[in-house]
Formats: structure tokens, sequence, C-alpha cells
């Protein structure tokens, strides 16, 4: 049996969100992608949408 690393199966499930509504990610990750996403008119939706379901709209 392997020893260390990540298991399978082992963490967050895919789509949780937690860590960025608890603010564990820094605000300078947070603007990157932001930034990133607004020249991409598909992410751009994307993010928009992803806001929206956040905060209940």
């Amino acid at each position: 049996m392997p020893r260390g690393g990540r298991r399978r199966g082992a963490g967050a499930p895919r789509g949780n969100i937690n860590a960025v509504k608890q603010g564990r990610y820094s605000s300078r990750e947070i603007w990157a992608m932001v930034e990133d996403a607004m020249l991409d008119p598909e992410k751009k939706s994307k993010l928009i949408k992803f806001l929206r379901q956040l905060h209940g709209q």
C-alpha cells in the first residue's frame, strides 16, 4: 500500500466554493482571475453566472 500523497477521493468535491466564500484565497489571486476572465467573453459570462449564483440572484 503506497503511503503519502493525495488519496483518491480525498478533499472537497468538485464545485465546492467554501474556500472562496470564506476568504481563504488572497485577493491578489482572485483579482488576477477576474482580470483574465474579463478579457475572454466566454469566461466573462461564466464568471458573471457564478457570481449571481453565489449571491442567490
